[in-house]
C-alpha cells in the first residue's frame, strides 16, 4: 500500500509515514488507472501520482503552489466521476492538499 503523508523536512528525509496518513491500495490504483490517466492533465501531479505505484519512481514530494495545482487537477477528474471509492480517496486528496498548503507543509508520497 502506499501512502501521502504531512511532512516537514525532517519527516520527508527520515520516510515515516504519520498515522493520519492517506493510503491508497494497490485495488484503487489498478481499478481507476484508466480513468485517472485518461482525465487528468498528462503532465499533472495527479497522472504522475497514478502513473507508477511501486519503486522509487511511484514516491513524489509536492509543497507550495503544486499543492493548489494537484488539488485542482483532482477537480478536474471528480467533475467527471459518477460517485466510487476513487471519488472518496480524491475528495481526502484534495483535503490533504489544502491542509498541507494552509500550515505551510509539504505531501510526501511513500511507496513500498
Amino acid at each position: 500500500m502506499r501512502c501521502i503523508t504531512l511532512s516537514s523536512g525532517a519527516q520527508a528525509r527520515s520516510r515515516r509515514a504519520a498515522a493520519g496518513a492517506l493510503w491508497q491500495p494497490q485495488t484503487l490504483w489498478e481499478s481507476y488507472y484508466q480513468h485517472v490517466m485518461g482525465t487528468a492533465p498528462e503532465q499533472g501531479y495527479l497522472s504522475a501520482f497514478w502513473r507508477h505505484y511501486h519503486g522509487t519512481c511511484a514516491e513524489m514530494h509536492v509543497d507550495g503552489a503544486d499543492l493548489l495545482r494537484w488539488s485542482s487537477e483532482c477537480d478536474c477528474v471528480l467533475h467527471r466521476l459518477p460517485y466510487t471509492p476513487l471519488s472518496d480517496f480524491l475528495r481526502e486528496l484534495k483535503t490533504l492538499c489544502a491542509h498541507a498548503h494552509r500550515v505551510g507543509a509539504a505531501l510526501q508520497v511513500i511507496a513500498d
